[in-house]
């Protein structure tokens, strides 16, 4: 899942209008922080072990993020994707109640840049949507997929309150959110490319309370908080190989080997 990208525009798309002071640090600026419960489906079929919980803190000016969970003892440290983007993926559990044993709803304790700013945020788990991005074009394992394809999917009724859609490839990768909670279709802003197996992912969120939370740290550096629990619908396709590649697999010089979803 392209999660960095995923949720800086879910960021700005949900924020609404926090306007705060100029952090008292000026060269460390938190600007996001996400605390998600993840239940992960493949094809609509919830996977054995489908629960994580899911951290994630961009900013600018981070040196290092570490997160110690409600009734934890030790902070665990968040891993730097990229520049500005850290994350923290638990285990996964084979159900919320194994779930919340070890990350439960509470103070989550952050501290920056070795404890030169620090915060405690309060998550209370949103209810589970009822719904999930069930998708109608292209189907699971579908070959020959239009490089131009309108990705469908049923209506996704329940409790959420936005959708994420994302395809992902080795070599590309497209997505948009926040989509309407009442969408049901999404183009790829460009075509995709020819005879490569992708993963289709449709993400189902619900915000806490509705809204995001303007925070501030003990050094005043204002941030929006996000407390989500996202129902992850996965399934892979294989785009229609371009005209050269048809002839050479119709004269049998080329055999095709199934791309399988790079696990977290």
């Amino acid at each position: 899942m392209k999660l960095r990208t995923t949720l800086a525009v879910l960021a700005v798309a949900l924020v609404a209008g926090l306007v705060g002071a100029e952090p008292a640090l000026a060269d460390l600026n938190i600007e996001n922080v996400f605390i998600m419960t993840v239940k992960e489906l493949e094809n609509g079929t919830a996977l054995a072990m489908p629960y994580i919980c899911e951290i994630n803190v961009e900013g600018s000016g981070l040196t290092g993020v570490s997160m110690t969970p409600p009734g934890a003892g030790s902070p665990i440290s968040l891993s730097e994707d990229e520049p500005g983007f850290y994350e923290f993926n638990s285990s996964y559990y084979a159900d919320l109640t194994s779930l919340r044993a070890e990350y439960n709803d509470g103070g989550y304790v952050f501290s920056f840049n070795g404890g030169a700013d620090t915060v405690t945020l309060n998550y209370q788990m949103p209810t589970a949507p009822t719904g999930y991005m069930d998708f109608t074009q292209p189907t699971h394992n579908e070959t020959g997929v239009a490089l131009d394809v309108l990705i469908t999917w049923d209506s996704c009724a329940g409790d959420g309150d936005a959708l994420g859609v994302w395809v992902d490839t080795d070599l590309q990768d497209q997505g948009e959110a926040p989509l309407d909670i009442g969408d049901t279709s999404w183009n790829p802003p460009a075509d995709l490319l020819a005879g490569k197996w992708y993963d289709l992912e449709g993400s189902v969120y619900e915000v806490q309370g509705d809204a995001p939370l303007g925070t501030e740290t003990d050094k005043l550096d204002e941030f929006t908080y996000y407390g989500l629990h996202e129902w992850l619908n996965i399934i892979e396709f294989q785009t229609t190989p371009e005209p050269a590649t048809l002839a050479l697999l119709g004269l049998g010089a080329v055999g095709l080997v199934a791309r399988r979803r790079r696990k977290k």
